[in-house]
């Protein structure tokens, strides 16, 4: 984390948001979504994983 994502923090902050907007689109169109959810799943756990370093 701190050897990888504070330094790109810049391209961190585009790249979230699109795949958060992607992921979304692919649920509710229903295109992909097994692609989709997997995407979400592991946005979450990468979430559930950094919240936890933090306690």
């Amino acid at each position: 984390m701190n050897e990888f994502a504070f330094p790109n923090v810049g391209l961190f902050n585009v790249i979230v948001p699109w795949g958060e907007l992607w992921v979304g689109i692919g649920l509710i169109l229903g295109v992909f979504t097994s692609y989709a959810v997997l995407m979400g799943l592991i946005m979450n756990f990468a979430y559930i994983n950094i919240l936890l370093d933090k306690i």
